[in-house]
């Protein structure tokens, strides 16, 4: 899960439209550096989820550091502004040979999907 730092304050101090560039800016990067089988989505506002299948802690760690890295590097430029903008990611992933077969798939995901949202706050 990944997320937009202070993206309200880019909103806020260069304008809906400006906020708008850096969320197509952003998900071009993320589309850029997922691998065809990845799944990256929008989840909502500046929330992003990427569903990594047939990746490990370490592959998500690989793929969220390449992207906290080129968009914190990116110049994003809008009118004579430069917009300054960094993520904030957290992970979670699971070894399909070790899941619980009491838990069903829907229940899994839920639980995958807040871990990673908690690593995200505490990464922020």
């Amino acid at each position: 899960m990944l997320d937009l730092d202070k993206f309200k304050v880019t909103n806020d101090t260069f304008g809906h439209d400006a906020g708008d560039d850096v969320l197509r800016i952003f998900s071009q990067i993320i589309k850029e550096i997922c691998r065809t089988e990845d799944i990256p989505c929008r989840y909502g506002g500046e929330e992003f989820i990427i569903i990594l299948p047939n990746t490990d802690n370490e592959g998500a760690l690989k793929v969220a550091e390449r992207i906290r890295a080129t968009i914190e590097t990116k110049i994003i430029e809008y009118g004579a502004s430069t917009i300054p903008t960094t993520t904030s990611i957290g992970i979670s992933t699971r070894d399909s040979s070790q899941e619980n077969s009491n838990t069903n798939n829907q229940t899994e995901a839920t639980n995958m999907k807040k871990e990673a949202d908690d690593l995200l706050y505490a990464a922020k």
